[in-house]
């Protein structure tokens, strides 16, 4: 059986060490917007589009996993030194998480047009600019925040490439992320205790 025919997909998550006590204490866990930080507007349309195309979906915002697991040798210098991280291998009913190349939420997050080329995306950020020069213009106007938007459905695409052009990224082109609403401690398989080894000089910037 391919893995797309599985009903259920392996998937990692990297949490606070918090997130796992709680875990095990309460079972399952929605995300709590008191410890989610300053939340991008992209979430809130992506929370949106959850509540249509994944049944049974309530309105949290989403979990955050990798479908290919995360070397701990480099994570570990991305959070500060010391404290407590986890590593969390999930089993996942396939029916409850959305899967995407992190290069094609990495364009939503940044507000860019979503594109297989960057050549389409580069003429439309062309023709943009000749009609709305000010970039810092927030929300834009009509019809092109209404054209930015429906590029973004295409993430949902299952044609969409795994191999993106959008460079600077922070992780490999070829990698995919799932989202979810609930961890539910029936589906972990493993977890990898971790502390971070970022200095506390470069967390004072994060």
């Amino acid at each position: 059986m391919s893995d797309a025919d599985s009903q259920t997909i392996r998937a990692w998550t990297i949490q606070p060490w918090i997130v796992w006590e709680r875990l095990e204490t309460r079972g399952s866990l929605t995300v709590d917007p008191q410890f989610a930080g300053n939340l991008h507007e992209c979430y809130e349309w992506l929370r949106g589009q959850l509540l249509q195309r994944i049944p049974g979906y309530s309105g949290h915002y989403p979990w955050w996993a990798y479908r290919t697991r995360p070397d701990l040798r480099r994570a570990r210098h991305t959070r500060c030194r010391d404290q407590r991280f986890v590593l969390i291998e999930m089993e996942l009913p396939r029916e409850q998480v959305l899967e995407f190349p992190f290069w094609a939420w990495d364009c939503i997050f940044y507000g860019r047009f979503l594109s297989t080329n960057q050549r389409e995306s580069a003429d439309w950020e062309r023709r943009l600019r000749e009609a709305v020069p000010d970039e810092d213009t927030n929300p834009l106007p009509e019809p092109w925040l209404s054209e930015l938007r429906s590029s973004w459905l295409r993430l949902f695409d299952s044609e969409l490439p795994t191999q993106g052009w959008l460079s600077g990224s922070a992780l490999p082109q070829s990698d995919r992320e799932v989202v979810l609403e609930v961890l539910d401690r029936r589906f972990v398989r493993r977890v990898t205790p971790f502390l971070g080894a970022r200095s506390p000089k470069n967390c004072e910037a994060l």
